[in-house]
């Protein structure tokens, strides 16, 4: 019977393949030292992806090199949500229309021809690696997906080939607004911003049933009047858990280098934002465990089935979690400030900053404060990135706010980068915070602890924090890890007011009142919108 059965699972995969063969106009011929199944697949999309599942026993792969006529798009995936898309390395696309299947590399364009072979290469960490040749049979394709296994690596290839009208397909362009002297930011090419996109994230932002048990929000904890932080020195998640970071603003995070405040690994939203969904170490939006729950809250809502299809207008079922994240990152980009007073200064109004103001302007910039070194260019940090930047600096600093045991140590749950890369001299290493709308954002510090920006004056006058007594004492000052622009100055009490007089000219008054950041849910309500 088992012979039997074996016997009959192998001819009906030698069916469904032969069935692919035979119907599809394009299809990949498979190496002989791979096994295959098929399954029908019910999304349909304009890109192909190879999704690369990892068993938990291989090797972690490191690169993916791809030579030939096509472009592919690279995921990798860690757990349940594997085939939601987590990008890994993202080296080129197929781009697939009704005339037919083109490749793109360095932005020339190319037919897929017939007979054509790509040359797909996979290098690990232990050093190997393997090549895969797959021969082009013929394009254009059409909807098909294979799943393709090779040791204890899972490769699943999507073609989809739209037969539609290619206008009836696209969505609408986004129209950056963006504040005079700002440069466009990085999107990647595989979320690109659309209007549709953007208002379904803004939506989505602002809706508590994006949450397992339906009572938090992303707004929960970025609140528009505070300019997207919550004013609490610690946030708490959907299930009263509370959080050892204090919740940093979303202002011009479309611009952050890296997310978070200790992370060097994240360096777009669409990596960053299913964190705070998922994660259960603390708890935040809680889904996980909720997966179905939470998509079928939103398909049935009548609203969500017209947003989803106008953002994602050519798949049957847009519902996915991989949509989520691309339409909230869309949504998130679009938080960009630089209204403020000074930014009105500093383009010909003289009247924009009180007399205090620009003397606190030029302590700020001066080489004995050295606030300006960490806290530069347009968006007042030096963790930025645009979308024509050529080098991506990833900056992360100790400024000596805490030294437990007189060798460096910080609190054992916020050690900053030294928690990801283990090397001691990355002990209470954290990302500057753009100074944007700072007068908002208290309390400050990566953990919250400093209430007002006169007490984070002084600590930087200081030249580090000196805790006299309980579990966290010890004198930052001498952190021996400490930063080197963290080494004090004098500054009278006159100097500290105009200091923070300049601070307060960098809040943006239309940024935490637009409509267009508003929760959509409020308007519609008729009721007075305040960003929470």
């Amino acid at each position: 019977m088992q012979f039997l059965r074996e016997f009959c699972g192998t001819l009906l995969l030698a069916l469904i393949l032969m069935f692919l063969v035979v119907t599809a106009d394009f299809v990949l011929r498979l190496p002989a030292s791979f096994t295959a199944s098929a399954q029908d697949d019910t999304t349909t999309s304009t890109t192909a992806y190879l999704t690369i599942v990892n068993s938990g026993e291989a090797d972690t792969l490191v690169s993916l090199s791809a030579a030939g006529t096509a472009e592919i798009s690279i995921f990798q995936s860690t757990g349940a949500h594997a085939q939601e898309g987590i990008l890994l390395n993202r080296h080129v696309r197929v781009e697939f229309a009704p005339g037919g299947a083109y490749f793109q590399l360095n932005d020339v364009s190319e037919p897929l021809y017939d007979g054509d072979v790509l040359n797909i290469t996979l290098s690990f960490a232990s050093g190997r690696s393997v090549t895969v040749p797959f021969d082009v049979l013929a394009a254009p394709p059409t909807e098909r997906i294979n799943f393709i296994t090779l040791e204890d690596f899972q490769f699943t290839n999507a073609w989809v080939y739209s037969t539609g009208s290619a206008a009836a397909l696209q969505s609408s362009a986004y129209e950056w607004h963006l504040p005079a002297g700002f440069p466009l930011p990085p999107v990647p090419a595989d979320n690109p911003m659309t209007a549709e996109k953007v208002e379904l994230g803004r939506y989505l932002f602002y809706d508590p049933r994006l949450s397992g048990n339906g009572t938090a929000s992303c707004s929960s904890c970025h609140l528009q009047a505070l300019a997207f932080t919550d004013g609490l020195a610690l946030p708490l998640g959907s299930t009263g858990e509370i959080h050892p970071r204090n919740a940093m603003t979303l202002t011009n995070s479309a611009y952050s280098a890296t997310l978070t405040w200790a992370n060097p690994n994240l360096l777009v939203l669409e990596r960053q934002i299913p964190i705070p969904m998922f994660g259960e170490f603390p708890i935040e939006l809680g889904i996980t465990g909720h997966e179905d729950e939470v998509l079928d809250r939103l398909r049935q809502d009548p609203l969500y089935q017209i947003l989803f299809r106008a953002a994602y207008p050519d798949q049957t079922d847009a519902f996915t979690f991989a949509n989520i994240t691309r339409a909230l990152a869309s949504f998130t980009r679009t938080l960009i400030s630089g209204n403020s007073a000074y930014d009105r200064y500093t383009q010909g109004d003289t009247t924009a900053l009180s007399e205090s103001a620009q003397r606190g302007m030029t302590l700020f910039f001066s080489e004995g404060l050295e606030c300006h070194h960490c806290h530069t260019g347009f968006n007042f940090t030096l963790s930025t990135v645009t979308a024509h930047s050529t080098f991506q600096d990833r900056p992360f600093f100790n400024t000596g706010l805490y030294n437990l045991d007189g060798a460096g140590a910080y609190p054992s749950n916020n050690t900053g980068i030294f928690e990801i890369t283990g090397n001691p001299e990355d002990m209470g290493r954290f990302r500057p915070p753009t100074l944007r709308n700072i007068a908002l954002t208290a309390p400050y510090m990566h953990d919250g602890s400093m209430a007002t920006l006169a007490e984070v004056i002084q600590f930087y006058a200081d030249g580090g924090r000196i805790i006299t007594d309980g579990e966290f004492a010890g004198d930052g000052t001498v952190n021996p890890y400490k930063s080197g622009l963290v080494s004090g100055f004098i500054l009278t009490a006159q100097e500290t007011a105009d200091l923070i007089a300049f601070l307060e000219s960098l809040t943006d008054e239309e940024f935490v009142t637009n409509p267009a950041l508003s929760d959509p849910f409020a308007a519609n309500a008729g009721v007075a919108v305040d960003g929470g």
